[in-house]
């Protein structure tokens, strides 16, 4: 043992000797104090919300939330701080969300609902549910469940988080929770979108929108419209998608929400490139570029560094275009964000490709494409599964071309991406008259 490990090992055992050596009752007061210093260094205490208002899109951030953790913790031994341990308990798990720590952020809402039971994760949601049941509270019940079903989707545990929808909005429906239900079908719709079932995603996103309208929640109405208009856009109704995203960020400006304001305006210059508007595009990506540092959005901060990137590679701007890509792709690792990570490698190996880096890029796809069947994203894997086709077309790989390119066909045709899938196909043909071979049989050599 080294003299710095061994200093460190006695310097925690003095510590806790020292912790253990005081009165409960001192020991109480001294973490009640902590606690208020803390909070005092912060600006004070944040505002308590009602639990029913639980959810990502009601945060509004605060100086104590890097420090809630340790907040909660100070909490839970200062004998009569109940609320300030439920209060941080909660704003753990909403800063881990936004900072994309969603185990840390399931646990923690976990330990809310269960009056900070330390148990394991599992044990937790079953208690949690429990506790609302046997008290009778069936909307506090829907609410858990469909913050639940938020935290499994941002985590890429789809199927859990499906079924937590399905039983929040049943739940809702029962107990007449029109604001939760829309909520939840909006969500809902997302995750159908994700997973390439685009008929489902748009039935449940047009109810959110009609309950969100009924109920006259804004908030929940733009991002609903933005769900729907991304919906359009994925689908090729462009005309209709571009109407639904104005719509979608005039509602954020309204109603000063900076942070889906970037969020649209990012959405917008997808749209305005896919219609050949790359300035126009530019111009929205920078916009929205800036609105994600300003409100601290690193993960959509990052997927805008990925789709500015795309712009610059189609302008032959490569030289710019791959810092911007690994930039991306750093941020999306440090968060654990594995469905970006994987959009972000499949777009550096386009660029690999695109500068002739042929090898680096096939294993980039490959890298890509074990990322994105993790997520259940299949039509990001059809599209790079496209490109890798491209790829294997050039390197006279026909037989492997023509897997990857049923594998692109079979993942577009089940988004409804009509235009896309045609568009990928003439770029196919293309490269096979190039190589000498037909394009309904790319398997076989000329």
């Amino acid at each position: 043992m080294t003299a710095e490990v061994a200093y460190l090992f006695r310097h925690a055992l003095l510590r806790d000797a020292a912790y253990q050596l005081h009165l409960p009752g001192d020991r109480a007061r001294l973490h009640a104090l902590a606690l208020e210093l803390i909070e005092a260094l912060c600006g004070g205490r944040p505002s308590e919300r009602p639990l029913e208002a639980a959810g990502v899109s009601e945060f509004t951030a605060h100086a104590t939330d890097p420090f809630a953790e340790e907040l909660a913790a100070h909490a839970r031994v200062a004998g009569n701080a109940g609320r300030a341990l439920r209060l941080y308990l909660r704003r753990t798990a909403e800063y881990g969300e936004q900072q994309y720590r969603h185990e840390s952020a399931l646990a923690s809402w976990l330990v809310t609902w269960t009056l900070g039971r330390q148990q394991d994760t599992e044990a937790l949601f079953e208690r949690a549910l429990a506790v609302h049941r046997a008290s009778g509270h069936r909307r506090l019940e829907g609410v858990v469940l469909s913050n639940l079903a938020n935290i499994f989707q941002t985590g890429e545990r789809l199927e859990e988080s499906e079924r937590a929808y399905e039983a929040a909005i049943a739940l809702s429906c029962e107990t007449g929770d029109r604001d939760s239900e829309g909520i939840a079908l909006a969500n809902l719709g997302e995750l159908y979108r994700r997973t390439g079932r685009a008929a489902q995603a748009e039935r449940a996103m047009e109810q959110a929108l009609a309950i969100d309208r009924e109920t006259g929640d804004r908030s929940a109405e733009a991002f609903a419209r933005g769900n729907l208009a991304y919906l359009y856009y994925e689908t090729g109704r462009f005309e209709k998608s571009e109407r639904a995203f104005e719509e979608a960020l005039a509602f954020d400006r309204a109603l000063g929400d900076r942070r889906t304001e970037g969020v649209a305006l990012g959405n917008l210059g997808l749209l305005f490139m896919k219609t050949g508007r790359p300035d126009r595009a530019e111009r929205a990506y920078e916009k929205a570029l800036a609105l994600h540092r300003e409100a601290g959005n690193r993960r959509s901060e990052a997927l805008t560094l990925s789709n500015l990137s795309s712009l610059y590679m189609k302008s032959g701007r490569n030289r710019e275009a791959e810092p911007m890509c690994e930039q991306a792709l750093a941020i999306h690792r440090e968060f654990g964000a594995r469905r970006f990570e994987g959009v972000a490698l499949g777009n550096l190996a386009s660029l690999y490709h695109a500068t002739g880096r042929l090898e680096a890029a096939e294993r980039g796809f490959e890298q890509a494409f074990a990322l994105l069947r993790q997520a259940g994203d299949r039509r990001s894997e059809g599209l790079f599964q496209c490109d890798l086709a491209l790829l294997l077309v050039e390197r006279r790989r026909f037989a492997d071309a023509r897997r990857a390119w049923k594998t692109a066909c079979d993942f577009l045709r089940n988004t409804a991406d009509a235009a896309e899938l045609e568009r990928q196909e003439a770029a196919l043909r293309e490269a096979c008259g190039k190589a000498g071979v037909p394009f309904v049989d790319v398997s076989r050599a000329p």
